[in-house]
């Protein structure tokens, strides 16, 4: 297995605006993957936010991952999970079984209805199944049965109140 980046996947998400990617040209170039983690985007509450969450394989083998979304409020706390939740959902954010092809990505689409006005930050890791001796190698694996876990940089998202 050739890595040909330091990590065997990247992730990135990206807002979709009147059924477009905000910034989506295909073939996605690595250079079009992620926006910057510094970047913020803003939405408004209490409307849906459709977005697309990009995973892509860095390596020239196929790789089966479990994709996971978290969004964190400004305090840290999960805001899509639990009886104090500020963001509703439609899609799926969890326990997301997915194959990658070598040096291709995939997109993951999902909407985000967030309740309460203020920052936000999305997450999102995965664990890849039956890696290779390679990609254990690289992370430093003791055993065959540890999980690989991968995690992408944070999308901030800043919700604005509408008026």
């Amino acid at each position: 297995m050739d890595v040909l980046l330091p990590d065997p996947l990247t992730f990135g998400f990206r807002l979709l605006r009147e059924g477009f990617e905000s910034d989506s040209p295909d073939p996605v170039k690595e250079s079009d993957l992620p926006e910057s983690p510094a970047s913020k985007s803003s939405v408004l509450a209490h409307e849906m936010t459709p977005m697309v969450v990009v995973v892509r394989n860095n390596t020239k083998d196929m790789i089966k991952i479990n994709l996971n979304i978290t969004c964190r409020d400004v305090s840290g706390e999960n805001c899509v999970d639990g009886t104090k939740s500020t963001v509703l959902w439609t899609g799926v954010l969890s326990e997301i079984t997915i194959e990658i092809p070598p040096l291709q990505q995939i997109k993951h689409s999902f909407c985000l209805h967030f309740l309460v006005p203020g920052e936000y930050t999305l997450l999102a890791a995965a664990v890849i199944d039956d890696a290779n001796d390679i990609l254990r190698a690289r992370a430093k694996a003791t055993s065959a049965a540890e999980p690989i876990f991968c995690r992408g940089p944070p999308y901030h998202l800043r919700v604005l109140g509408n008026a």
